[in-house]
């Protein structure tokens, strides 16, 4: 049996934020297995990949965080929601493990080439000078200074000194992650509706995170009906947002 397939461009076209699901539809729940590990490959800033990915699916939840989300129509009919999380406070943890990977590979060679030198220092050091807020406001200081240094030797350097460039660089990866899983539903022919409209205290508690985690996205996930695509697609011409410099 031949099973025709949507090619790239027909998944971009067809996926849509849905705000109604079929409720009645038997949901095939390793659909969102499938399409977060795919997510996973999504790329990410430094390879630190600070994110967590939630997945709802009991009835129980599912009602606590619809409540969460003001009770959105998308929120109220899914049939699984995946929360994406932000934990740039686990900056060292994930740092020292892509260290190690490097280690890994060299095993008991003592000669180390320029790149795996630089790797283990780039995540050994230099993540330290952009993602430690241990010492807040030393640490901007210290950033401020090497900043200042590379300008007046006219080079480039990351603007990267304030306490909150580690969270907005860490919700930038999780928005890509967040697309690739809505294109991955898409392509196994499930909808899915990105939402921002929550209360992130409601929602840590909900999912017992610590103060620290950063609830980035919420997806809900299911069989979307007609009628949940409420109007038609607009955007801006190509000409008014796509400059060539």
């Amino acid at each position: 049996m031949i099973i025709n397939k949507m090619t790239f461009k027909e998944i971009v076209e067809a996926r849509r934020s849905t705000r109604k699901f079929d409720t009645e539809h038997a949901f095939k729940h390793e659909t969102v297995e499938k399409a977060l590990r795919l997510a996973l490959l999504s790329p990410n800033s430094s390879n630190l990949q600070t994110w967590e990915f939630y997945r709802v699916k009991s009835e129980d939840k599912l009602k606590l965080l619809s409540d969460a989300c003001l009770n959105q129509g998308a929120a109220r009919t899914a049939s699984e929601m995946v929360v994406f999380v932000s934990r740039q406070d686990l900056w060292k943890r994930r740092a020292n493990w892509n260290a190690q990977q490097i280690k890994n590979k060299i095993g008991e060679r003592t000669e180390l080439s320029k790149r795996e030198k630089r790797g283990i220092h780039y995540y050994e050091s230099m993540m330290k000078l952009f993602y430690d807020n241990s010492l807040w406001p030393l640490n901007s200081i210290i950033r401020q200074l090497v900043l200042a240094w590379r300008v007046v030797n006219g080079k480039p350097m990351m603007r990267f000194t304030r306490r909150n460039d580690s969270k907005v660089v860490s919700n930038k990866s999780l928005a890509i992650a967040a697309q690739t899983f809505m294109l991955a539903m898409k392509d196994q022919d499930y909808d899915t509706c990105p939402m921002e409209g929550f209360d992130s205290v409601w929602v840590r508690k909900i999912l017992n995170l610590p103060k620290s985690a950063d609830v980035s996205i919420i997806v809900a996930c299911g069989k979307g009906l007609p009628e949940g695509v409420t109007n038609e697609r607009l955007r801006l011409p190509y000409e008014e947002v796509v400059f060539e410099v």
